[in-house]
């Protein structure tokens, strides 16, 4: 080889044979970093030559087993990004420089997939800037990225086991227990020095400590070494040997529980352990060694929770806190007697953000600026926001600088810079807690896709070193060797997907996509080219001609960006990634996009559109106008329609006051004189004309059909027109009949006046007026009418609107309600709804009278349930035969509940002469059922009320197309007053009071319900029930008569037997035996 220096014009031969390498041709030469040559002749091996010393050494490598070798095709030397020279000395195998040792290494490559192949040969390979080298081989493409490891992972000689705990010593060593019961120290070098024997002395060989997994390690300031085992208890090492204190039930004093998971020490040097199961222990001096004060001796600890302790913070200002699965208790060190001690809780309170995100707590930490910081086993990291920690319920809040989907946070550590580390399952996360920037080293900086445990970490001020457990052994890293990548990636555009389509379209090496207009919904995958570091990857991308300017889109970890409906026209697409530290690149990828236009955006259609939004606008101008002159008349026709609506209802009433009162008085007072009673004839006679004339005029107004029948007229003319022929009514046909009638008049008339005064003789013989019907009427000379029409028969009380009458229907219980529609205040028809709404009153009956005469006014009446709808003018006559109609409706309904209960509580059993002294049962008697028609139970009962109701709802559903029928009675509320007796009839302490405040009723209210429904009392009515369920049981068992008393309510037998006879006639056990001959 021939060196030249260009300074001195001088050169020099160096001649590379040796006695390994006798070949004298060089054919190839390698200048690395260090200005070292490598030269490469065809001989074994490779020479390397110092051009300052001319000094030169031949070097090879090759691994043992000749299948593991990598070979090359040509002359393979390269340097990664850290600058380590790799080579393939000739006849060798893939080696990198150790420079140090100054010697060629040889390196096992293989690939990572599963099949663990080694590379056999190197054929071609290219160096990329990222400095990942790439291998061209027989079969396959191999990719090697070269690492420089920053840390240092120590493991176990033999073997590999989980790391639980670290401890560093005053005198420099470094303790480290593994999950298998090994204890190893190192040296502050970090090799080893020996393993813990079980005796307590230091051996080379590797030997386990205990059986059991070693939890945690602690050095005291007296030189001693506490060690907790998950299971074997506490070992303590000092200069006299090795102390183990185990759980002993017999013994209050001794370990609350065998797994210690921390061992720490206060101010005062007392020593804290923290089990899981048997909450916290204080170690105590004694004649026989340690003892400890616990839950169950001299500790105030709670009894029933926290017993479950995962680490223990004792702060350098005596705050002591304890994290558990129940959460964090805080205490102070300031005390003489350990029974003194003062515990504060804090824990998770729903609803409330300040408050313990969760109860399960992993670790504590507080930091030198003065800030504690705790983390829950759900991956929650938090901040304590009070500045006095011993108090409950400390608040908290969210500590925002990392992220919360890398996993648990597993334990923290403070460098000496004042960084926190936050400890993560496969990460750990350098937070700067004054610039609040936050770096996550990962997976791509460690090897292995190591993951931590949660062993407590250890620091070591001197060096700044920290060391965090893995499942392989302990990782020691210095802060300042683990940096930010700057490596920015490439992006490039892969794919093109049209939504609902199978396949995609390659789009790698294209300039510029064209969408159809018919394919607007798209996915664009993209890629960046960074082969070494995945590890939480962020992109961001912008679409020029529709982003706003300088704004970029969060795209997150995703690769894909989806377009759904993009509008027509020419746009770029700009994407941007960071790499695994966050960095953002530099390179920003671009691609053309162009969306074809449908017709309708091309200039032609948007001509089209033009003419016909043309057209539109013409069509919209003339069908306005023709609206405005439509709407004009239309507001003219309810104009007029609103004036003989008005006219129609305030005339409706005079005539109901005109024509009413003058039939009333024809019908009923037998004594005027024949004169008088024609011109009554005649006034009753025009004011019906009056009427005719006035549906007339409505009729021929909007075509309207109003059914005016309201029992003043009882025929109807040709015309649609009712009329009515009243006694003594005269036309042009019975004049002649008039003129005979009136000469007989006189005869009978003598006789009429004694029949009148029989009749009031008889008057005083009427019954009493039992039913109070309520009359609900604006109109102050209709309401006082119909009071007086009333008022012989029934109890009349009397509203002027609506809201009145729904107060007096609450609080009177009337037994009928009359009402009109039109009313100030509210009208009837938001009275029906709130009445029909309410079950204390929806069962009573009511009666629509109201001038509105029209098909839909009265669809609307029976659409909330009433039982009739008479108009004005009406038929006193009519009306109160209506009343009476809806009334004797009701009572039926009793009759047949009071029947159906009474025949259920009476089967088989007819009564006798000698057994119905009870005269209160002669109806039971009488309606009872044959002993061989199949006896009803309770429940079937229950049920044929449930189907009555249900039968009822839908023939109620029915008539909406009916206008004119009926409603019938809602009973679900005696359904579920029947529901609650049956239920509740076997407590002897059921009250009526019980059944109201389960109803949601009062107790007059309830009594008015049952008696109205069954025509019994409440007391009554539960009676039955007890009885009707005696009934079955003394037929369907053979229970004692005591049991089936007890069962059934009765706490006396005696009084049993002596209601039952007073129901049915005889005794249970008569009736036992007649139902079962």
């Amino acid at each position: 080889m021939i060196i030249y220096n260009p300074r001195t014009f001088k050169t020099e031969i160096i001649n590379v044979q040796s006695p390994s390498q006798p070949l004298t041709e060089v054919k190839n030469i390698y200048t690395d970093d260090f200005g070292m040559v490598w030269v490469f002749t065809d001989g074994m091996g490779v020479t390397l030559v110092n051009p300052k010393t001319s000094t030169k050494q031949w070097l090879f490598a090759d691994q043992q087993d000749p299948m593991d070798r990598t070979t090359s095709d040509s002359f393979f030397i390269t340097q990664d990004e850290n600058k380590t020279l790799w080579i393939v000395p000739n006849g060798g195998t893939f080696s990198y420089f150790d420079r140090k040792a100054g010697k060629l290494v040889p390196y096992l490559l293989r690939s990572n997939s599963s099949g663990n192949y080694r590379v056999p040969k190197i054929g071609k390979h290219f160096l990329s800037d990222q400095g990942i080298l790439w291998i061209a081989g027989t079969h396959d493409l191999t990719q090697v990225a070269f690492k420089n490891h920053t840390y240092r992972l120590n493991k176990l000689e033999n073997g590999e086991a989980e790391v639980r705990a670290l401890c560093n010593t005053p005198e420099g060593y470094h303790w480290t227990g593994y999950a298998n019961g090994v204890v190893q120290v190192t040296d502050s070098k970090y090799q080893t020095v020996g393993y813990l024997a079980p005796g307590g002395q230091i051996v080379p060989n590797q030997v386990p400590f205990c059986p059991y997994p070693v939890f945690s390690i602690f050095s005291d300031t007296r030189g001693r070494m506490w060690i907790g085992t998950q299971g074997d208890g506490l070992y303590v090492r000092s200069h006299e040997g090795v102390s183990h204190y185990e759980h002993n039930p017999a013994n209050k004093a001794s370990l609350p529980h065998n797994d210690i998971y921390d061992v720490v020490a206060d101010r005062y040097g007392r020593i804290w352990v923290a089990t899981h199961g048997g909450g916290l222990a204080l170690t105590q001096e004694g004649e026989t060694g340690l003892f400890f004060y616990n839950r169950n001796f001299g500790l105030p600890w709670p009894k029933n929770s926290f017993a479950d302790i995962r680490r223990i913070f004792c702060s350098p200002t005596g705050e002591i806190l304890v994290g558990t699965t129940d959460g964090l208790i805080t205490f102070g060190d300031n005390f003489r007697n350990p029974q003194q001690i003062k515990f504060y809780q804090t824990c998770y309170i729903p609803n409330d953000t300040t408050s313990l995100a969760a109860n399960d707590v992993n670790f504590i930490i507080e930091h030198s600026n003065g800030k504690t910081y705790i983390s829950q086993l759900g991956g929650i990291l938090e901040s304590i926001i009070n500045k006095k920690l011993l108090q409950d319920n400390l608040k908290t809040k969210y500590f925002k600088n990392i992220n919360y989907n890398e996993g648990i946070v597993q334990s923290m550590i403070e460098d000496n810079e004042g960084n926190l580390w936050v400890i993560r399952e496969s990460s750990i996360n350098k937070c700067n807690l004054k610039t609040g920037k936050t770096t996550v080293f990962g997976p791509n900086d460690f090897d292995y896709n190591i993951s931590f445990t949660g062993a407590r970490p250890t620091h070591d001020p001197a060096t700044n070193d920290i060391s965090v457990g893995t499942p392989f052994g302990w990782l020691t890293f210095n802060p300042a060797t683990l940096k930010k990548s700057q490596y920015q990636a490439h992006i490039i555009f892969t794919s093109l997907h049209f939504t609902g389509e199978s396949e995609s379209i390659p789009i790698l090496h294209s300039k510029k996509i064209v969408i159809p207009a018919n394919k607007r919904n798209l996915t664009i995958s993209f890629a960046s080219l960074d082969y070494s570091r995945k590890y939480q990857m962020k992109y961001r991308y912008r679409l020029e001609g529709q982003t706003p300017p300088g704004k970029w889109i969060d795209n997150g970890s995703s690769n894909t960006i989806g377009f759904n409906r993009i509008s027509q026209g020419d746009y770029i697409l700009k994407v941007s990634a960071t790499n695994s530290h966050g960095v953002w690149s530099k390179y920003i990828a671009e691609l053309p996009i162009e969306v074809r236009p449908t017709f309708w955006e091309s200039v032609w259609g948007r001509l089209t559109l033009l003419l016909l939004l043309a057209a539109v606008v013409a069509s919209i101008f003339y069908s306005y106008n023709r609206k405005q002159r439509e709407k004009l008349e239309h507001e003219m026709s309810l104009m007029k329609n609103d004036f003989f609506s008005d006219a129609s209802h305030k005339l409706r009433t005079p005539l109901t006051l005109i024509g009413g009162p003058l039939k009333h008085v024809l019908d009923t007072e037998h004594g005027i004189t024949r004169n008088s009673r024609e011109m009554l004839v005649i006034a009753l006679k025009n004011s019906r004309e009056m009427l005719n004339m006035l549906n007339k005029v409505l009729r021929f107004d909007d075509n309207a059909n109003f059914l005016v029948n309201g029992g003043l007229s009882e025929n109807v003319n040709e015309e649609g027109n009712e009329m009515e022929k009243v006694e003594g009514e005269i036309d042009d046909t019975t004049v002649s009949k008039y003129l005979k009638e009136l000469e007989e008049e006189k005869k009978k008339e003598k006789a009429k006046h004694e029949e009148e005064e029989k009749q009031k003789g008889t008057a005083s013989n009427k019954p009493s007026k039992n039913l109070t019907i309520l009359v609900v009427e604006d109109n102050s000379d209709l309401r006082l009418y119909l009071n007086s029409v009333l008022e012989e028969k029934y109890n009349v009380l009397l509203a002027e609107n609506g809201k009145v009458g729904l107060y007096k229907a609450r609080t009177e219980m009337p037994d009928f309600i009359l009402t009109d529609v039109t009313m100030p205040v509210m009208d009837g028809i938001t009275m029906i709804r709130e009445i029909k709404q309410d079950r204390t009153i929806s069962h009573i009956p009511i009666i629509i009278l109201s001038a509105k005469a029209s098909v839909e006014d009265q669809l609307k009446g029976f659409e909330q349930g009433v039982d009739g709808y008479l108009t004005k003018p009406f038929s006193t006559s009519y009306l109160m035969g209506r009343i009476e109609a809806a009334i004797n409706k009701r009572k039926s309904t009793q009759t047949d509940i009071a029947k159906m209960m009474k025949q259920n509580g009476n089967v088989g059993y007819t009564g006798k002469a000698g057994n119905t002294g009870n005269t209160g049962n002669t109806e039971a008697a009488e309606i009872s059922q044959p002993a061989t028609e199949p006896r009803k139970t309770l429940r079937e009962l229950n049920f044929d009320i449930q189907e009555k109701e249900r039968l009822a709802e839908e023939k109620k559903s029915k008539m909406k197309s009916y206008a004119f029928m009926e409603s019938q009675i809602n009973d679900k509320t005696m359904g579920r007053i029947l529901k609650y007796v049956t239920d509740n009839m076997g407590s002897p302490d059921l009250k009526i009071d019980d059944i109201a405040d389960a109803i949601g009723m009062s107790r007059s209210v309830l009594y008015n319900k049952i008696k109205q429904a069954v025509g019994m009392t409440p007391i009554d009515f539960v009676r039955h029930i007890r009885i009707m369920r005696a009934c079955e049981l003394l037929q369907q068992t053979n229970d004692p008569l005591t049991s089936i008393a007890f069962e059934v309510g009765f706490s006396d037998p005696k009084y049993f037997s002596k209601v039952f006879k007073k129901e049915l006639g005889i005794v249970p056990s008569e009736y036992r035996e007649r139902t079962k001959e």
